[in-house]
């Protein structure tokens, strides 16, 4: 999945790490888009802890900010669309994108 994101125009820092959380070590992969107009943080992707964490399958979830001031477009929500898209393409995963 790094190596789908590195290929991928309009993509910088992307990054492969691993969290922590409830308990569950898991991997994540993060990038931010480009252009200027984009969320503060990066775009990460966190691994879904599966049923079975021996043989998955995994999938992959980010949680982005639904609420923008008036007027302004959902800023990276296009990139993020495009990266799912290509890792369900090139690498058969599964990956969530919800806003809040």
């Amino acid at each position: 999945m790094l190596k789908a994101l590195k290929t991928l125009p309009g993509i910088q820092n992307p990054r492969l790490g691993i969290a922590t959380s409830n308990g569950w070590t898991h991997p994540f992969l993060e990038y931010q888009p480009s252009e200027k107009a984009r969320w503060i943080q990066p775009t990460r992707f966190d691994a879904l802890k599966p049923a079975d964490v021996e043989h998955g399958p995994y999938s992959f979830q980010a949680i982005v900010p639904g609420l923008m001031p008036a007027g302004q477009q959902r800023l990276d929500l296009h990139v993020t669309e495009r990266v799912v898209r290509e890792w369900k393409e090139q690498c058969g995963v599964r990956a969530l994108i919800l806003s809040i």
